[in-house]
């Protein structure tokens, strides 16, 4: 197989408040906002903000992991509640 283009897309600088063109604008052009560093992709209709998808990814695992911790904490509370009824006592958490 010989080696063909497959894209032809085309980069652009410039400032946040400048006007983005749409008028002979390839589908799949880049943007670069030089003072905000946001990256804008043409969509055929319209420039719209490249979103990195990692940052998504670890704001949901921190969630699940903030989750994880509520419900230990929970488990830890019940169990402090039995052992209180064990010993006759409250057991403080320094303690445990």
């Amino acid at each position: 197989m010989a080696v063909s283009i497959i894209s032809t897309r085309k980069e652009y600088l410039c400032n946040s408040d400048d006007e983005k063109p749409t008028e002979n604008m390839l589908s799949g052009a880049f943007m670069y906002e030089v003072d905000t560093g946001l990256t804008y992709i043409y969509n055929g209709d319209a420039w719209t903000e490249k979103r990195d998808p990692a940052p998504l990814a670890f704001i949901e695992l921190m969630g699940i992991q903030k989750d994880v911790l509520e419900r230990l904490q929970t488990q830890l509370e019940i169990m402090n509640v039995y052992l209180s009824t064990l010993v006759g006592d409250v057991v403080e958490q320094e303690d445990l």
